[in-house]
């Protein structure tokens, strides 16, 4: 393989021959043709022997390259509609009349950590707990991502100050047991995100009797008046009108009710089991609280942290 020395040397030796003979003498002797002769010399008499060096015909810019300012603008139109893919993107850039593929679309929102829309999700935590202004467009991608958000301005101020609950209904159906209906009651901790939780038989008559009596029967209700507490009713079968409740009800079903195997339960006390075990997992976890309001930090350790504090205080004074 030549390189850029030997091909200096080889074309000076050429041109040296051809002022001491002529061009067409040179060509015919070295095996080159008129027109690279002439290129060579126009070379040398403009960089002198520096010009002969081998040159990449690689070209400086490729015809398809996306300009820097094409990728700002993708960049900033994710970035302003976070809950727009690829495909709804692209479309918005035709209307502006940039021609772009769509793997070009996908291949820069991935280089820039946006790609997918839990990475967007991320980025709009971040700037909603740096206190930055965001569009109506960033705020319902938010709350649809993480509905705590709608409750920003209702959360406890410490352990039980503001609790949340919910009866939810479920169903399962396997090899040995039939169609059962069953139902979890949750009640959830607004500072920390904390959840309580059972599982029920709904056609269990003793457990519902029990259940309503010590939940939602007149008890209930009247040792709420006694200690001052104030109860909100909400509308059946309506997770969504709250947002903690709505968040654990996603987290429950995508973790809980759709990863688990109902044949392999012989009846519903096994499964009792495992969400017990499961509701364990959820408050002991980090995983499962990205974002507001814990930003990361599992139910149980924001309780026993309050506590310790609490704690400290007390034997202070």
């Amino acid at each position: 393989m030549m390189t850029k020395r030997d091909n200096i040397s080889k074309w000076l030796t050429i041109l040296e021959y051809a002022k001491m003979t002529n061009v067409k003498t040179a060509c015919k002797k070295y095996k080159v043709s008129s027109i690279q002769f002439k290129r060579y010399r126009s070379r040398y008499n403009k960089h002198g022997a520096g010009g002969l060096a081998l040159k990449s015909r690689r070209p400086k810019n490729h015809r398809f390259e996306i300009l820097p300012k094409t990728k700002e603008k993708i960049i900033k139109l994710s970035h302003d509609n976070p809950g727009k893919g690829c495909g709804a993107l692209l479309k918005m850039l035709e209307e502006k009349g940039i021609k772009i593929s769509l793997d070009s679309v996908q291949t820069i929102l991935k280089d820039n950590g946006i790609g997918h829309d839990n990475e967007r999700w991320i980025l709009m935590e971040k700037l909603f707990q740096e206190k930055k202004k965001l569009s109506d467009e960033q705020l319902k991608f938010l709350e649809k991502k993480n509905p705590c958000i709608k409750e920003q301005n209702h959360f406890g101020k410490y352990p039980g100050d503001l609790i949340v609950q919910k009866t939810m209904f479920i169903s399962y159906t396997n090899n040995n047991v039939s169609r059962t209906p069953l139902k979890i009651s949750i009640i959830i901790d607004t500072y920390s995100a904390l959840a309580f939780g059972k599982l029920y038989n709904w056609n269990h008559k003793q457990e519902i009797e029990e259940h309503w009596q010590s939940v939602m029967g007149y008890y209930y209700d009247n040792n709420l008046k006694i200690n001052h507490i104030e109860k909100d009713i909400s509308l059946i079968r309506e997770p969504n009108l709250n947002g903690y409740i709505e968040r654990f009800y996603k987290t429950f079903i995508i973790d809980f009710y759709k990863k688990i195997k109902f044949n392999d339960y012989t009846n519903a006390d096994q499964l009792k089991d495992s969400f017990d075990s499961w509701l364990d997992k959820y408050n002991n976890s980090d995983e499962y609280h990205e974002g507001y309001k814990n930003y990361g930090k599992a139910p149980m350790k924001l309780h026993q942290k309050y506590v310790q504090r609490a704690t400290r205080l007390t034997c202070k004074s």
